[in-house]
């Protein structure tokens, strides 16, 4: 599975090849941004004397924009593979693959799994500038689910390696400050015979992961 063709962003659709950004999501983050903006300029003193003058709306419809572009390339980053390592490890079970000599690097196992889920939850923020100066934040809330039915899980030195025919399920939702702008929902999908995770993620780290990531910036001028 190639993990830059299988990530966030496509998943909702906002990539050219997904379809690109509906019309409605664009015109909430737009909002989003306005208000943003506004509320920066009320309590931030810096802030105020840069955004002091109404801004064209041309000018905040082009920032939402950005905005919407900067979450792209968060979600973008977001791989649905290492999003299903990262669930996997939080199993116990897994943990004794990482065990020497009881399991040796160069052993490949194959670990059934029957009826599971396993749901993601993540939180981007882009922060906005004007001339420099800070004003305001967007906030983000995106939720991933994948139900499986049956799925072999792949393993070798201490790795999550492929997963193997399966049945499975996906939905995903999509919020910008609390408003739901997109949903998505994947009906029951045959999984094609063994999908490749590449190099591999690390069993173990993963397991101890989940550091939050540093808010995106839009820069306008």
């Amino acid at each position: 599975m190639d993990e830059d063709r299988h990530n966030v962003a496509l998943f909702f659709g906002l990539t050219p090849e997904g379809g690109g950004v509906p019309e409605n999501m664009a015109e909430v983050v737009a909002k989003a941004t306005k208000a943003a903006v506004l509320n920066a300029a009320k309590e931030v003193s810096a802030a105020k004397t840069a955004l002091s003058r109404p801004l064209p709306v041309t000018q905040l419809a082009a920032s939402g924009t950005q905005v919407i572009a900067l979450l792209g390339k968060e979600l973008s980053q977001l791989s649905i593979p290492g999003l299903l390592a990262n669930g996997w490890a939080k199993y116990d079970a897994f943990r004794q693959y990482c065990k020497e000599p009881e399991h040796p690097p160069t052993t490949t196992y194959v670990v059934p799994l029957f009826k599971h889920s396993i749901s993601s939850k993540h939180r981007p923020v882009i922060e906005l500038r004007f001339d420099g100066v800070p004003a305001g934040k967007v906030s983000f809330e995106v939720e991933l689910s994948i139900a499986f039915e049956e799925v072999s899980v792949v393993i070798r030195n201490k790795r999550f390696m492929a997963v193997q025919t399966g049945a499975a399920q996906a939905k995903g939702t999509l919020k910008c400050e609390g408003t739901q702008i997109l949903e998505r929902k994947l009906a029951k999908i045959d999984l094609p015979g063994k999908i490749s995770f590449g190099d591999g993620f690390l069993i173990e780290p993963l397991s101890e992961s989940n550091v939050p990531k540093r808010a995106a910036r839009s820069e306008s001028k």
